[in-house]
């Protein structure tokens, strides 16, 4: 009977034994096994090593509705909030290198800007108004270029020029939009022209400002004045440049973050910018997707480059779809999800700045 008793027991604990390292290796499969191009997926953390700071700048546009307005979402108080607060159509706000201006983009009724017998007006304005003051506003310039929905103003670094994309054609093909820079005078009206519709999107003026870096069909370009774009990088994994793949660079400009699709799935590539004359990138890690369809879009590194804030679609069952702003901790790879945008259109989802 003892014996009986002992065996029992034994084979007890092996069962015990046996299901526990079940349960380690389902973890392990599931979570922690390298993908197939060999970089760990982690598993969702709940909170990143160190508090967040700063306001992210978002365009987002209620359920239900078409117009997008500025918010901010304000990390340290958990709260999001109209930068505005008149409905209009605007996006894309960026604040200057010192912090001092901010530029955004709004939509003016037809009629309200001149016209010319041999070129069409958007109906656009691009506004540079001291920060935190934009209820009088006046309009630094109308954007007198055909085309459509401008967006991402990108400041120079010493903040007197700004760039600028328009779509001149299918928005969802990357050499149909065109990139316009200008530098400002003094009194923020035209200034010199320094780029006039170079096929690309999303610019970046380097750390001198002798140059800018922007996202074409099959790569990272780079472009001096009076120069030819050059290829830096070519797209990686076969993969493709939709209207949906985006490009971010670091502040300090020593990072970059690529958002693409590759073998059907979505990639988040980071990579260390090894020189800017010429421009040379070298990949740092990649953040694979946690679940199939997921897809990352918009990602805006924190002001000490460090965070990495991107908007993350996926579907959670058959039909609802989940829409969140996700920041991922560059150093410790812990990833937090900050905002959850389902009551926004996903459609019209831009993150802009972190500052």
């Amino acid at each position: 009977m003892e014996q009986s008793s002992k065996h029992s027991a034994l084979v007890f604990l092996v069962v015990l034994l046996l299901a526990l390292v079940g349960v380690i290796a389902y973890y392990v499969v599931n979570n922690l096994m390298p993908d197939s191009d060999g970089l760990a997926v982690m598993p969702d953390v709940t909170q990143v090593t160190e508090p967040l700071k700063g306001k992210l700048h978002l365009s987002l546009a209620p359920v239900g509705s078409t117009v997008a307005g500025l918010y901010t979402y304000d990390f340290e108080r958990d709260e999001i909030a109209p930068l505005i607060a008149d409905s209009a159509l605007r996006q894309t706000s960026r604040v200057s290198p010192d912090g001092a201006k901010m530029a955004f983009l709004e939509f003016i009724p037809p009629g309200s800007l001149p016209q010319s017998p041999t070129r069409t007006y958007v109906p656009w304005m691009l506004y540079v108004q001291p920060l935190g003051q934009y209820e009088k506003r006046q309009g630094v310039f109308g954007v007198p270029f055909p085309g459509n929905s401008p967006r991402t103003p990108a400041w120079s670094p010493d903040g007197k020029s700004l760039a600028l994309i328009l779509s001149e054609g299918n928005q969802q093909r990357v050499n149909d939009w065109k990139i316009y820079a200008f530098s400002l005078s003094d009194q923020g009206t035209f200034g010199q022209m320094v780029e006039n519709g170079v096929p690309g999107k999303y610019p970046t003026w380097s750390p001198l400002g002798d140059s800018i870096a922007f996202l074409r069909e099959d790569g990272i370009y780079q472009k001096y004045r009076n120069a030819e774009p050059v290829k830096v990088l070519a797209l990686p994994n076969n993969g493709t440049t939709t209207g949906e793949s985006k490009i971010g660079f670091s502040p300090d400009g020593k990072r970059m973050a690529w958002t693409f699709f590759a073998d059907q799935s979505a990639a988040l590539n980071l990579y260390r910018v090894t020189s800017w004359a010429p421009l040379s990138l070298e990949l740092e890690r990649t953040i694979a997707p946690l679940r199939n369809g997921e897809r990352f879009y918009w990602p805006v590194f924190s002001p000490d480059g460090t965070k990495l804030a991107v908007h993350r679609v996926f579907q959670a069952g058959t039909t609802e779809e989940v829409s969140e702003v996700v920041v991922y901790d560059l150093n410790s790879e812990a990833r937090t999800v900050v905002l959850n945008l389902d009551n926004f259109d996903d459609q019209v989802t831009f993150i802009s700045d972190w500052r």
